[in-house]
């Protein structure tokens, strides 16, 4: 939209919790940065101690593997279990069911839709006013720089007392860390049914990048590319006081491309 737009000087930089609790209902998602997943272990199935561990969340635990801890929010129960038998390095259960739950600390973020030409952006957001683009051989270098504009901006609200994390915090230890890539459409709650050929990798992925997943209904349609910004100081994960932040987005333009749609 031409408010906070970066060809027209400005952008705001938003947040998990803003996209979670916005009444812009255009780009409110209720859900973001969470997952829900539901794994139904049918007959026999022997699992690594580990996962085993991470299931139970300390209820329980067997063998040597110790549970596995992710950054945010857990819970994760047995709403049905079946133990068959155990050793040091597996657990065998036996049609049992388990649920676990993510929720991802609040961070900034900022979206894209990831389009082949200009004019296939037509339609996805028909609220907005104005648009812009960006090459993709550029959004390594527009991530980055945006993640130095983010930082001055905390270190400048410090100065000011417009805080942007919590005051108490050492500046001087303080980083940006940047992911960056297209958001993954599936389904939030996920049955695994034959889980003998569910790989515990694959399962650490998805809940090591639940920023970067959404529901494909009714999400899919804008093709997001997403920048997801994680502030850490003193090897902490912290949480941003603010819904959003705008900054001066003159460092940014020249990296843009200004195109009429209306002639792509």
């Amino acid at each position: 939209m031409k408010a906070h737009n970066i060809k027209h000087g400005t952008l705001k930089l938003g947040t998990l919790h803003e996209y979670r609790e916005t009444e812009i209902e255009h780009i409110a998602d209720r859900h973001e940065g969470y997952l829900r997943f539901s794994l139904n272990f049918d007959g026999v199935v022997k699992l690594p101690s580990r996962w085993f561990n991470t299931l139970a969340a300390g209820a329980v635990q067997f063998g040597g593997g110790a549970a596995m801890f992710f950054p945010g929010h857990t819970d994760a129960h047995f709403d049905h279990l079946y133990l068959v038998e155990s050793d040091e390095e597996t657990v065998t259960l036996k049609d049992s069911k388990a649920v676990i739950e993510r929720k991802s600390l609040n961070g900034f973020v900022y979206c894209m839709s990831l389009v082949r030409k200009s004019r296939d952006c037509i339609g996805i957001f028909p609220e907005y006013d104005d648009a812009w683009f960006l090459p993709e051989s550029r959004a390594l270098n527009f991530g980055v720089l945006l993640g130095g504009m983010l930082h001055n901006a905390i270190i400048a609200g410090r100065a000011s007392g417009r805080h942007l994390v919590p005051e108490h915090l050492n500046l001087e230890s303080l980083s940006v860390n940047l992911e960056a890539g297209p958001v993954e459409y599936q389904e939030r709650e996920i049955h695994v049914i034959n889980s003998n050929t569910f790989k515990l990798e694959e399962f650490q992925s998805r809940m090591a990048r639940i920023a970067f997943t959404k529901p494909p209904i009714p999400f899919a349609k804008e093709k997001e590319y997403r920048f997801n910004y994680t502030i850490v100081s003193e090897n902490r994960i912290i949480e941003p006081l603010v819904k959003f932040a705008i900054l001066d987005a003159s460092p940014l333009q020249k990296l843009i491309l200004h195109i009429d749609t209306r002639n792509s």
